[in-house]
């Protein structure tokens, strides 16, 4: 069987089998893992300021489960609950 022509504009057929290229993963809205842990906290209260309450609780559960020693602010302490 011959192969079917494409018609103009089509993608061509190795463009439709090719991989699609992977979307970056989430960070689950972490800071970045390189920030120290004050300004990890100075991020916190960053999207805390600008109303991002759940990304900011994201945060905070990372930087207590990369930082499990780090001694919370007082008002740190209080959202983790």
């Amino acid at each position: 069987m011959p192969p079917v022509p494409l018609s103009p504009g089509a993608p061509h057929a190795s463009a439709q089998n090719a991989p699609r290229p992977i979307a970056p993963r989430a960070i689950d809205a972490a800071a970045p893992p390189s920030l120290a842990p004050d300004d990890q906290v100075a991020y916190i209260r960053h999207l805390l300021d600008t109303g991002r309450y759940a990304e900011a609780r994201r945060v905070l559960n990372a930087l207590r489960r990369t930082h499990p020693g780090y001694d919370l602010p007082q008002d740190l302490r209080d959202l983790a609950r």
